[in-house]
């Protein structure tokens, strides 16, 4: 089974926004509960959002 462009780039985007949110989240709990593993989870996550971001900007062009 062969996945379209569109298709590709539209899956890319929800790993995106589903790991700000992730990460987002971690980061809040995290502050609330004093937790260093959580923060650093947190973190994790934006940072794995950012090869997907530019992987979407350069081929949704």
């Amino acid at each position: 089974m062969l996945i379209t462009r569109s298709q590709a780039l539209a899956l890319s985007f929800f790993t995106v926004l589903y790991n700000i949110l992730e990460g987002t989240i971690a980061i809040f709990v995290s502050s609330t509960s004093g937790s260093n593993a959580l923060f650093g989870f947190g973190l994790d996550s934006f940072i794995e959002s950012l090869p997907r971001t530019v992987l979407i900007g350069v081929h949704s062009k």
